[in-house]
């Protein structure tokens, strides 16, 4: 072993005429420990660059380390690990392990990887709350109609109507037997006239001028009526023959038998396509009191004035009494 290595040092061998540096640098080690300037391991890593960088070769080459790749082993290390009087070219133990030194800058972010695989589904959430009600939609289409529904319950019957216009004239009937012969009474009137205006919709009275017969003075020539002086039941005919230009279609023709200004009975002719010629006529029997006033009234409807003919007996009014 040659003399010009001290002991091994994990600083590595420093030559024996630079020892004055390797003491300062130890010195300058124990006032940075002191200070608490750092921990041992940043210390000594301090004073090992420092040797590194102060230590000079003894040989004068600038070299300052094992030449020719020898390695001296030397048992008498300095108790620090710096070099004593022989060198060493041995390594070292392993020095501690230096403070963490600050976090760098992040990296960039890499490429994003692969979408992995679908994972299991989990376990069903429960319910959550009831949301708020959705505007109205619009209306949709109609549907299909539904199935027709049972009837119903049969309603309570309707007011009954207003009578409804008199219909046509019946045919003559038969003649009845004779009847047993009663008491000779010449108690009655019959009348007749010529031709009288009879205007439309507006009932008129007919007059009569002819007397043919009046055994019971019952005809009043101012009033063109029958008056009735001995009370019974009396038989009383009315017929009149009509003469039309211009007939409605819808036209009618009316003979009223009126008692005290009464109707009670009544003969209506359809005029329709009768080219405006009509006959009305009525019997009937009545039991009439003594004072009761008969008369005849006309009523048409062609929307013109109408004539009631005088001709053949036309109009006619009669009255005859028959029995108390």
């Amino acid at each position: 072993m040659r003399p010009d290595y001290g002991t091994g040092t994990t600083l590595g061998p420093l030559p024996r005429r630079a020892r004055w540096k390797t003491g300062g640098t130890i010195a300058s080690l124990a006032l940075v420990l002191a200070a608490g300037v750092a921990g041992p391991a940043a210390a000594t890593a301090q004073g090992v660059h420092a040797a590194r960088v102060t230590g000079t070769s003894r040989h004068g080459d600038g070299g300052g380390e094992c030449r020719d790749g020898v390695h001296h082993d030397n048992p008498k290390r300095h108790p620090l690990g710096l070099g004593g009087d022989n060198g060493d070219c041995g390594t070292g133990a392993t020095g501690a392990t230096g403070a963490t030194g600050p976090k760098g800058d992040p990296g960039a972010t890499g490429p994003r990887g692969d979408t992995g695989l679908q994972g299991i589904p989990g376990p069903k959430g429960d319910t959550g709350p009831t949301g708020s009600t959705g505007a109205t939609g619009g209306q949709g289409e109609p549907g299909a109609p539904g199935a027709i529904g049972a009837t119903g319950a049969t309603g309570s019957p309707g007011t009954p109507g207003g009578p409804g216009a008199p219909g046509p004239a019946g045919a003559t009937g038969a003649t009845g037997a004779t009847g047993p012969a009663g008491n000779a009474v010449n108690i009655g009137a019959s009348v007749s006239s010529g031709d009288q205006t009879i205007p439309s919709s507006s009932s008129t009275q007919l007059t009569f001028t002819k007397v043919d017969y009046d055994t019971g003075a019952m005809f009043d020539a101012m009033n063109s009526t029958l008056v009735v002086h001995t009370a019974g039941r009396y038989l009383v005919t009315g017929r009149m023959s009509w003469q039309c230009i211009s007939p409605s279609t819808t036209a009618v023709a009316q003979l009223s038998l009126r008692v005290n200004g009464s109707d009670v009975d009544t003969d209506v002719r359809d005029m329709t396509n009768l080219a405006g010629q009509a006959t009305n006529s009525l019997s009937t029997i009545l039991q009439l009191n003594v004072g009761d006033v008969l008369s005849l009234h006309a009523y048409q409807s062609t929307a013109a004035n109408c004539t009631s003919n005088g001709f053949q007996g036309f109009p006619h009014f009669q009255a005859e009494w028959q029995a108390p």
